[in-house]
């Protein structure tokens, strides 16, 4: 089973779509499962709802919905947001994703493409990891993909409840625990994994003398991620290791075959943005480097 994980990165997800524009458009990678979280659960519901055999037809609709998004089809702020988290769980709404799944999924389409599809949140009271998949009825996973692209403080999250009307879980994005969902593939079958990353090896420009707490704080953000991203793909490695071993852990596993797409330096732009001119400078950024592996 060979399957694509797409990893969370707002805006920056425009980079899987330049990618995915030569993997599935041009050389036509028919994949059978599908794992994404955050933005990488959007992009992975849009491709999976096209029949295996129908890759350059998946990747031309994700396309067209990326060149024509704007931050609005996206977010909502919230008035005098970020003062309004005095009194709101968020700075900003998800109604328009909302909408914008709602009008786009086809469930009938994605139960009967021959893909499987996954998308990745995580339960905070627990801290378990959610999934939702094309079994579930449509508000349900419309919810999950919302769930899995929260963003705390940022964005909503998802909440169950009880019958005594008791909050039991409070979900968030899978970054969370996982910005590539990498074990949720293994997981569920997959041999052969190709992920992409929005995320560089390397640290973005900063400014130390900048001393505000937003500006410390997404730096701190985007050390954690990185370093999540680092141990995600180092635990793939001590899969196979197990497995080649014979170590009791890899008994009855297989060797999984991981291809890593990502870019060699941060992204330009901004990942809470979603603009024409940053879309197209991203996804070419994306399909050049797409063009220079081996699918």
């Amino acid at each position: 089973m060979r399957a694509l994980v797409l990893s969370g990165g707002g805006g920056l997800g425009a980079y899987q779509v330049g990618a995915l524009e030569h993997m599935i458009g041009v050389v036509q990678v028919p994949y059978q499962l599908i794992v994404g979280v955050s933005v990488g659960s959007v992009n992975g519901s849009e491709v999976a709802m096209w029949p295996i055999g129908q890759e350059a037809e998946a990747s031309k609709s994700l396309s067209e919905m990326w060149k024509t998004l704007s931050t609005d089809d996206v977010v909502d702020p919230h008035f005098l947001q970020p003062a309004a988290l005095a009194w709101k769980p968020s700075t900003h709404s998800f109604s328009p994703l909302e909408k914008l799944l709602h009008e786009r999924l086809d469930m009938d389409r994605m139960r009967s493409s021959g893909r499987g599809f996954h998308a990745v949140a995580v339960d905070v009271v627990s801290g378990d990891f959610r999934i939702y998949d094309q079994g579930c009825e449509k508000a349900d996973l419309v919810r999950g993909i919302l769930a899995s692209s929260a963003t705390p403080i940022l964005h909503p999250n998802v909440r169950t409840y009880g019958a005594d009307g008791a909050i039991e879980e409070v979900i968030y994005d899978g970054g969370i625990r996982d910005v590539s969902p990498l074990r949720q593939a293994i997981a569920l079958g997959a041999t052969e994994i190709d992920l992409i990353l929005t995320q560089s090896p390397k640290l973005s420009k900063w400014d130390p003398k900048t001393d505000r707490i937003w500006n410390t704080a997404l730096r701190v953000f985007e050390v954690m991620f990185r370093e999540l991203v680092e141990n995600d793909l180092d635990r793939v490695e001590l899969y196979n290791a197990a497995v080649e071993s014979r170590h009791p852990k890899g008994v009855g596993k297989r060797i999984v075959k991981l291809r890593v797409l990502r870019p060699s330096d941060p992204l330009p732009g901004d990942a809470a943005r979603f603009d024409k001119d940053q879309t197209a400078d991203i996804m070419a950024i994306g399909r050049k480097d797409a063009e220079c592996q081996d699918w």
